[in-house]
């Protein structure tokens, strides 16, 4: 039974309850013989029979009624789940972008770093960091401070080889591991962006067939076009 046929039964039933009872209300008026006596279960039957019919009318109508409120109810839940699924995509988007936000400013501030510090072990170091933060902060790899730090290496290292101070030469061989794992770490991160870059060209490529399949099927059913 939907709302609508619910609601109308209800209505009915205690319509019919109504009438009923109006009807045994001028029945007992017009009786002619009014000397006739109802005996005292008689009337308590009859007036427990007449409350038992109204009773049950109101209980349809209140069962209607509160389904229609469960409806509504359960209607403004939806709505509710999906404004708070809505917002926490947001968030998290905003989350994302300040986050990334931040790596661009660290990614900065470790190539301020780099070009101050004097230990040549320190700065090749600081300078692989600031590449680190700048595939974070996911900026386009044509980003020219990429190119700084490159550049940055290529020449720390280049003092390395021409420099005679063996404290020098001990650090960085001291840091050998470290150095190796920040290679492996920043490998492991293009690799990752590579796998982006390579699922979204499968992607637009299936795109492309796609478009050019169903261009194909229209230009035959519609060869005038």
């Amino acid at each position: 039974m939907n709302e609508d046929n619910g609601k109308g039964y209800g209505c009915f039933v205690m319509l019919v309850s109504g009438v009923a009872i109006v009807f045994s209300i001028a029945a007992l008026l017009r009786h002619d013989n009014w000397s006739c006596e109802i005996s005292p279960a008689g009337f308590v039957i009859a007036t427990l029979s007449a409350l038992i019919t109204f009773v049950v009318a109101w209980q349809i109508w209140t069962t209607i009624a509160s389904k229609e409120e469960l409806k509504k109810a359960a209607e403004a839940m939806d709505r509710i789940k999906e404004l708070e699924a809505s917002l926490t995509a947001q968030s998290n988007m905003f989350s994302q972008r300040n986050l990334e936000i931040r790596h661009l400013i660290d990614a900065h501030a470790k190539l301020l770093e780099a070009d101050r510090t004097k230990d040549l072990a320190s700065r090749y170091y600081a300078y692989g960091e600031a590449i680190d933060f700048l595939l974070q902060s996911k900026v386009d790899l044509s980003y020219e401070q990429f190119e700084r730090a490159r550049y940055g290496l290529s020449s720390t290292f280049s003092q390395l080889e021409s420099t005679r101070k063996r404290e020098e030469i001990s650090n960085f061989l001291a840091r050998e591991r470290e150095f190796d794992w920040l290679y492996q770490r920043l490998m492991s991160m293009l690799e990752s962006k590579a796998e982006e870059i390579t699922r979204l060209r499968k992607q637009l490529t299936h795109m492309r067939d796609y478009r050019r399949d169903s261009l194909a099927e229209i230009r035959k059913k519609y060869p005038e076009a």
